[in-house]
């Protein structure tokens, strides 16, 4: 019953996302990631997405998105299916947690008499868990199976100790406890934050265990604290990266804050996750949260209040440790687990996922609070007394799950369409810090690109330009305009914003080769093919697995009514080459190698790859490739230099 339950709540509130496109940092890791992208199973393959990908300190993340994507097809839905199973699970372990969690506080003496609810109250926790809004981004964002995986790996490694602690057979205790030690590899490599479980491994058995024995603390933490510190430091230090200082400094040379502003900054942002946690409203959440630096504690105000703020519930959780157990474990679950991403590392300011796990923490202590509502006994009994007040509580519980579900479902549907995602971004960072702005350029270029996709150009080009008026440094916003001018035909300015990109990326004293490729096309476009040789030229010495380059040279090499710019030999060269490092499979280098032979006399060849290449063509697009094959047959080479896709 407290499967189906979880499942039903999690099809209720996300079974609408199945066909949720993939956004964001979903296309560099996922849909442009060829290492995830399996066709058939291969070891080789999955090696290739754990190591070759884009984050390889997360390689069992990309194991899954290689996976997933070689039993669905490739079918969006199948990555979304995947993310939504993982987010049951982890709400069944949220349950086992709960469950097990309230034992102990009966077996200490705090929860004592209210047993019979325990499996209750344990599942309001998991419902939760499930159906708070917060949670949204770490499921319905494809990407960040990351933080859900990871959770689900900690979770389970947390249970195997507790459930090996608990085990009288010693080889089963054991047992349970190497389990627990491979589970939380796993977790280390889905994501990086699962570093804490030593930590809390030690403080569950300190205070569900030992009942906050100081001297049983003392004698653990001089015989295995530190080699439990320096067993996480160096397992830390490994998915970090061996070198953190300078990957520290490298990171925040790409920030515009220092570490000091960041460590700042991040108890107002810390606030703010414990504002959405409370109140969790459709209207409040955001995927990107603008967050304004603090540069002293008075600036903002806010800082000094948030800093009193941890501070008090830190203090709180010291405090109230002995008499209110649950609540003071809840409190440092909380902000351990926030430890990670809300320090020193240079990372973005805030993300939602980022509360997935704390979030644990708050739902067990609804946990315990619920089994003290619904559970009160009499004074003559032990017995749960039962009344008005026991039904007020389950009502209220219920209440609350209802209203967290509807919210999540309503914010779910702000992701099943992409360009109401960006819009809602737009419409949620409306400050003029530069942090907002930062935030509403990168929406307007984020749902340019969509319009662009949907062929929707003037719209695109209106969006792209909002971007570089809020971010005149923005080179990719300017390339992005570009190509759609140059899709729209307007390729004079193309020419002009592929040429403002490539002097900010000589300004940064960075290559910039997409630019020089896109301004080749763009001018061979325009019949201006030397100035396009020499941009595709410098693209190839810039980045010489561009193969879009080389194809653009062989073209123009093989078709350009310049005499003087023709080399056939090159061109039939290049256009093998091309042909042999896409296995033959890419028409339009196959097309280019049919120009070239056609360049050289030999029609027969020129026929026979231009033929392969309409094959390779889906029927409605072959329109130019019949042309020159009529061309061809009338024994003449191709001459006009100009081709969509060049």
């Amino acid at each position: 019953m407290v499967v189906l339950a979880i499942l039903l709540l999690a099809i209720a509130i996300y079974g609408h996302t199945l066909d949720a496109p993939l956004v964001f940092d979903d296309v560099a890791n996922i849909k442009k990631n060829v290492h995830v992208q399996m066709e058939s199973f291969s070891w080789s393959q999955l090696q290739a997405a754990a190591w070759q990908s884009r984050d390889n300190d997360r390689p069992l993340a990309y194991i899954s998105f290689a996976l997933t994507h070689w039993a669905f097809g490739g079918d969006v839905a199948g990555q979304h299916l995947v993310n939504i199973s993982i987010h049951v699970i982890n709400g069944v372990l949220v349950y086992l947690l709960a469950l097990m969690t309230l034992r102990r506080l009966a077996a200490i003496g705090q929860q004592a008499g209210r047993e019979l609810w325990f499996g209750w109250t344990a599942l309001a926790a998991a419902l939760l868990f499930v159906a708070h809004p917060l949670q949204t981004q770490a499921v319905t964002y494809t990407v960040q199976r990351m933080t859900s995986m990871a959770t689900m790996f900690y979770l389970a490694a947390l249970l195997g100790y507790v459930w090996g602690r608990l085990s009288p057979s010693r080889p089963a205790r054991w047992g349970l406890w190497l389990a627990a030690l491979f589970a939380w590899a796993c977790a280390l490599g889905s994501k990086q934050i699962a570093a804490t479980l030593p930590l809390m491994v030690l403080l569950y058995e300190w205070y569900f265990f030992q009942d906050l024995s100081w001297s049983w603390l003392r004698r653990t933490l001089k015989v295995g604290g530190l080699a439990a510190a320096i067993a996480t430091v160096a397992v830390a230090m490994f998915f970090l990266d061996a070198d953190l200082w300078n990957r520290l400094e490298r990171g925040y040379a790409l920030r515009d804050f220092t570490l000091g502003e960041r460590l700042l900054t991040q108890p107002r942002v810390v606030a703010e996750y414990i504002s959405l946690v409370l109140y969790p409203a459709p209207h409040r959440l955001n995927l990107l949260h603008s967050v304004e630096t603090s540069r002293t504690l008075f600036d903002p105000a806010g800082t000094i209040l948030a800093i009193a703020l941890i501070v008090g519930l830190l203090t709180l959780a010291i405090v109230a440790a002995r008499r209110h157990r649950l609540l003071s474990f809840a409190l440092l679950w909380f902000f351990i687990h926030l430890v990670i991403e809300s320090t020193v590392l240079p990372l973005e300011m805030m993300y939602e996922h980022r509360v997935y796990l704390p979030m644990v923490g708050p739902v067990l202590l609804v946990a315990g609070l619920a089994a003290l509502l619904v559970g009160r006994r009499s004074r003559s009994s032990l017995r749960p007394r039962k009344g008005v007040g026991q039904r007020t509580g389950i009502a209220l519980v219920a209440m609350l799950i209802v209203l967290l579900a509807y919210a999540a479902r309503t914010r779910n549907h702000v992701w099943t369409d992409p360009v109401r995602l960006w819009t809602d971004v737009l419409e949620k960072n409306s400050g003029k810090f530069p942090a907002a702005i930062v935030q509403r350029s990168r929406a307007y270029n984020n749902r340019g690109n969509l319009f662009a996709f949907r062929g929707e150009y003037d719209l695109a080009i209106a969006d792209f330009g909002q971007a570089i008026r809020l971010d005149p440094s923005d080179a990719e916003a300017l390339v992005n305009r570009g190509l759609s001018q140059e899709a729209s035909g307007q390729y004079a300015l193309a020419i002009e914003d592929f040429g403002r990109a490539i002097a900010l990326g000589e300004q940064l004293g960075q290559n910039f080769p997409e630019a020089y490729l896109h301004r080749g096309r763009a001018r061979a476009e325009l019949g201006e093919f030397a100035a396009a040789l020499e941009d595709y030229e410098t693209a190839t010495e810039q980045a010489p697995g561009l193969g879009e380059a080389y194809l653009g040279i062989a073209w123009i090499r093989a078709t350009c009514p310049d005499a003087a710019l023709r080399d056939s030999t090159l061109a039939l060269s290049l256009s093998r080459a091309g042909c042999e490092a896409t296995g033959w499979r890419e028409a339009s280098w196959l097309d280019s190698l049919a120009c070239a032979y056609a360049a050289e006399g030999k029609f027969e060849a020129a026929i026979h790859w231009e033929t392969k290449a309409a094959e390779l063509t889906p029927e409605p697009f072959r329109g130019e490739y019949l042309e020159r094959l009529r061309t061809f047959g009338e024994q003449q080479p191709y001459r006009s230099g100009q081709r969509n896709g060049a």
